[in-house]
């Protein structure tokens, strides 16, 4: 999980933000990695912040669907607090392990765990080739779905890239073709 890229180091006292940061990009590689294989043909996943349903108060990060590259929906997730439908495909064997215990069939562990990572890292906005008529006034966010296997998390790429960004904007890829995975001198995805 360590970076050579200077500009990924943390400064001074913000050390604890850097790894929270860190752990959330990888978290949400296995989210991606995990729903891609549960919809190959899934381009999206397509996350909301709107009231929370259970309680009727507050902002939270909710699920809305799983789109492909054209914008299809694949998965509608409720809206309301009446539970998820385990998803039609198991989590394949060399996936599972990455949950533990949790069942990553099931969308609300998946959810949970986005809930807590969320404040650490800025989710893109969805591209607009993905998004409905039926989107218009809302603010969507979009976790680009990625095939398995998984880039070694640990590996050059996630700690090679060389844009230099402090943050926010990025510099073309770091050459990786296809760049699956975060950069690790920001928090963008890469196409």
């Amino acid at each position: 999980m360590t970076s050579n890229n200077p500009a990924a180091a943390p400064e001074p006292g913000d050390l604890t933000e850097w790894v929270f940061r860190e752990v959330a990009r990888h978290m949400v590689t296995i989210v991606s990695a995990t729903l891609r294989a549960q919809f190959p043909t899934g381009a999206y996943l397509v996350l909301a912040f709107g009231q929370d349903p259970v309680h009727g108060r507050g902002e939270a990060l909710r699920f809305d669907s799983i789109r492909d590259d054209q914008g299809e929906t694949l998965w509608a997730f409720p809206r309301g607090p009446y539970g998820f439908t385990p998803f039609p495909n198991p989590v394949p064997d060399e996936i599972a392990p990455h949950w533990g215990s949790r069942d990553a069939r099931n969308p609300g562990p998946i959810l949970s765990m986005l809930r807590r990572i969320a404040p650490h890292l800025p989710f893109e906005s969805l591209p607009k080739e993905v998004m409905h008529a039926t989107d218009a006034g809302r603010t969507l966010y979009g976790i680009q779905l990625i095939p398995w296997p998984l880039p070694d998390l640990n590996g050059p790429a996630l700690e090679s890239c060389e844009c230099g960004c402090p943050g926010g904007e990025c510099a073309p890829c770091c050459g990786t073709e296809p760049c699956p995975v975060v950069c690790s001198g920001c928090t963008r995805w890469r196409p």
